[in-house]
């Protein structure tokens, strides 16, 4: 596979979807370092209703965890992000949202997925270019990773400033 998926920035998007599949076999040095996964935290509202406003939280969690790794010396593994139950919950007009009908686009809505996939909301080529130190977001458990490290893992809790209690009590 290697030799394959050698060259450009295609490459590395299917070296990246490989990973995420515990299908790539990096070598050792891949699965060591200080790693710091982080956990979302929602409004009650917004778990509920889903739409962009769910998103668009959770990004800018995901930037304060990016700039705490960054600050830790830590590797980033990626989080798993909500896309929401709520039908066409953010405002996409790709074609793949869209039901196909026999005589062309219906219109209906088309429901999408609970948890985003990985390639609508983060880039890696882009992240690699600004430094970004990350992982694939199940990571941790891949069986390649030491059990040490695993051991190891500082893991933070983003909360979302304006509801209290939205990370249990604290703030």
């Amino acid at each position: 596979l290697h030799a394959i998926f050698a060259h450009g920035k295609e490459a590395s998007r299917k070296q990246f979807i490989f990973r995420e599949e515990q299908l790539w076999h990096d070598p050792p040095a891949y699965y060591e370092g200080r790693f710091l996964e982080f956990a979302t935290s929602l409004p009650p509202r917004l778990k509920q209703e889903g739409g962009f406003d769910l998103i668009a939280v959770q990004l800018h969690q995901f930037e304060v965890a990016a700039q705490l790794a960054a600050l830790l010396d830590r590797t980033l593994v990626l989080p798993r992000l909500r896309c929401g139950e709520r039908t066409m919950a953010y405002p996409c007009y790709a074609w793949y949202h869209r039901a196909m009908a026999y005589f062309g686009l219906n219109f209906a809505k088309v429901p999408m997925p609970e948890v985003c996939p990985l390639y609508y909301w983060f880039s890696a080529d882009r992240a690699e270019r600004q430094g970004l130190r990350f992982r694939e977001p199940n990571f941790l458990t891949n069986p390649r990773v030491p059990r040490h490290i695993s051991a190891s893992v500082a893991t933070a809790r983003v909360c979302h400033r304006q509801v209290a209690g939205s990370c249990g009590g604290a703030r």
